[in-house]
């Protein structure tokens, strides 16, 4: 089979990002050469004449975004440009896929790595919160952040888990017998690394792939949904910092031996008092605005607001909303549906975690919104390397 330019540079820039939940020497490597990777989706794109045609509607969505931010920048000193490129990459990144096609041979190498790399991160999990707490408290900061590493090996897991569920492989007994082991394996390091908004992310999967009645799938009730996640996403951090103003504390959740508040209530208490009027609201507050001494927002939409206002995190929602609706243009089974349910369980990590603004994520939340789309009604149970327009 051909490997085009673009399967090269998607697979490049899709292994460096996963790289980066290993070592914090590739996490810091990948950050160097952020632009590098910018300037070669943009180069694919213009070779594939992405800026032409079907795309008119997208382009204009993305011009809006960046006049947006640059206005923002002009009357905003703490503005920045780092956010915007996320953006860029994520949206160019996926008009790309549209265009040229992912290489079958591409993702199956892909969620091979994915593979591998959940099974090596299972095996590390044991005592690195520990470690990791100890590097950052000296300040050597020699281990990757657990959170991170945590919603990761989530969104990596449902890209191995839907690809062997669209596989003749994934539906016989040793097949099946890898899906389960991996679920128990993640869950047991999502244990390990503390971490709550991946065990929410999981369960939310899960219930949507194995719950949710198929005569439900429909382009309606998928954007209900999705509407829905957005809203909690907001609600979240309001009936958080509740909790923590009347006393209502829970020791622990689940399996997590983590307590209810963890410092993100008093980010997000101090993120609410920064905002002085309408137009700090409508057009953000600046990434280089320090809220908590510099902290991380720990949520999604409160990132993308801080950064770029409402109307900034609006044109985000709608391009991944209409995305989600191409998607259910034509009809959808139950296998199909895993890549979506991955996409929405994807966006409940963005309760306690600022997913947006990581390049990363960004990354692989691309690859299955681009399966959700390009996923054969038939699926793959037939030809493994069939990829047709939904």
């Amino acid at each position: 089979m051909k490997i085009k330019i673009s399967d090269v540079v998607i697979c490049i820039l899709l292994i460096l990002g996963a790289l980066t939940v290993i070592n914090i020497s590739f996490y810091h490597f990948y950050r160097s050469i952020f632009g590098a990777c910018i300037c070669m989706i943009l180069c694919c794109c213009c070779s594939a004449r992405v800026f032409y045609g079907d795309n008119a509607k997208t382009i204009s969505l993305l011009i809006c975004f960046f006049a947006l931010n640059i206005l923002i920048s002009i009357f905003n000193e703490n503005a920045g440009i780092g956010a915007t490129l996320n953006i860029l990459l994520f949206i160019c990144l996926h008009i790309l896929m549209k265009i040229n096609r992912v290489s079958p041979i591409v993702i199956k190498f892909l969620t091979c790595i994915y593979a591998i790399e959940c099974l090596y991160i299972a095996s590390i999990s044991k005592g690195y919160g520990a470690l990791h707490w100890a590097s950052y408290v000296d300040g050597s900061n020699a281990y990757v952040n657990t959170n991170y590493m945590s919603y990761m090996i989530c969104i990596m897991s449902f890209q191995v888990w839907a690809y062997l569920k669209n596989t003749q492989f994934g539906h016989r007994v040793f097949g099946k017998a890898i899906s389960a082991g991996l679920l128990i394996l993640n869950i047991w390091a999502i244990s390990n690394l503390d971490s709550r908004s991946s065990y929410i992310a999981i369960l939310f999967f899960f219930v949507l792939v194995y719950f949710y009645p198929n005569n439900l799938i429909t382009k309606k009730n998928i954007l209900l949904i999705y509407i829905f996640l957005l809203a909690l996403s907001i609600i979240v951090p309001i009936i958080y910092v509740y909790m923590y103003k009347s006393g209502i504390t829970i020791n622990t959740v689940g399996a997590i031996s983590k307590n209810t508040f963890t410092g993100r209530e008093l980010i997000w208490s101090e993120y609410i008092r920064h905002f002085r009027g309408i137009k700090d609201w409508i057009f953000g507050l600046g990434s280089h605005t320090e809220i908590h001494g510099g902290a991380d927002m720990h949520n999604m939409s409160l990132a993308l607001i801080k950064n770029g206002g409402i109307i900034s995190a609006l044109l985000v929602y709608v391009y991944i909303g209409k995305e989600i609706t191409k998607c259910l243009d034509t009809t959808v089974t139950k296998e199909k549906f895993m890549y979506l349910a991955a996409v929405l369980a994807s966006l409940a990590i963005g309760f306690f975690e600022s997913t947006f603004l990581t390049s990363q994520f960004f990354c692989i939340f691309t690859l299955l919104l681009y399966e959700a789309s390009f996923t054969t009604e038939k699926l793959l149970l037939e030809n493994e390397e069939t990829y047709v327009d939904s």
